[in-house]
């Protein structure tokens, strides 16, 4: 069990003099997860969110099996609502205001494109398989490395740039593969999922 020590000195005065009559030492005892190591903070946690995106992905999966899969925008917006909602309970119930020490502006832009990244991602399961989805968010890295050399003018090291070849030509060959086997695979649906990847990777920049 994790504990934080604090010590407390009193004193008595005389002749205008502080004098030190004994120190005490409270010992306060963490609770739930923070009583744990930090190492083992990590890995607790980092198991907690792999388990919940991968009940994420099934459930949007299940859901984009059906006809709502044609109203990606939609789905946008109920997820979108209830992260407002959520985090409008957040603030209910944590004590003290909190102050915003970004500027307004920052936070639109950030709600604009987190917006376009859903939504567009979303969208293109109209025209994707979830598989083909999910390969292409995973590879943000792409757009990233452009952007950063078109527009922030950065190098990168050869091995980076090794990379990012192997990964194009891996997305290449899936594209093409899934093109022969999928009866749903449409080039609108990479078009939509580009743009979101774009999305996603403009909003390291801001």
């Amino acid at each position: 069990m994790s504990e934080k020590v604090q010590q407390f000195q009193s004193y008595t005065v005389g002749d205008n003099m502080p004098i030190k009559n004994k120190t005490e030492t409270v010992v306060e005892k963490k609770r739930g997860i923070y009583a744990l190591p930090p190492s083992v903070q990590l890995v607790v946690l980092i198991v907690i969110v792999f388990a919940l995106y991968v009940v994420h992905s099934g459930c949007q999966e299940w859901l984009f099996r059906t006809e709502i899969k044609d109203y990606g925008m939609v789905v946008t917006l109920m997820q979108f609502g209830f992260c407002t909602m959520f985090g409008m309970v957040e603030q209910k119930i944590r004590s003290g205001k909190l102050e915003r020490k970004v500027p307004l502006k920052t936070y639109a832009g950030i709600a604009l494109l987190t917006v376009g990244t859903s939504g567009l991602s979303n969208t293109s399961l109209g025209s994707l398989n979830y598989p083909t989805q999910l390969i292409f968010k995973s590879s943000k890295l792409i757009p990233v490395m452009v952007g950063g050399i078109l527009i922030q003018g950065k190098k990168f090291s050869m091995y980076d740039l090794v990379s990012c070849l192997l990964m194009t030509v891996g997305l290449i060959m899936f594209v093409l593969t899934d093109q022969k086997v999928s009866p749903n695979f449409e080039a609108t649906g990479i078009i939509l999922i580009s743009l979101a990847l774009c999305c996603d990777a403009a909003i390291g920049k801001i």
